[in-house]
């Protein structure tokens, strides 16, 4: 999961598993602002699975 905070005041606004392109509001310090965010898989052993050449 990815945490939303306001980019201002920190607060945490919500959280998502999934991209996302928003404009937010904090309703603590009334900021508002644009967000993007890209949720990226992979595979965190990718170099093991690399095959070589030789």
């Amino acid at each position: 999961m990815i945490k939303i905070k306001c980019p201002n005041c920190g607060r945490i606004l919500g959280e998502t598993d999934q991209s996302l392109d928003a404009h937010i509001f904090c309703k603590g310090c009334k900021h508002k602002d644009r967000i993007s965010i890209r949720h990226v898989k992979y595979k965190a052993d990718y170099l093991s699975e690399r095959k070589t050449n030789d």
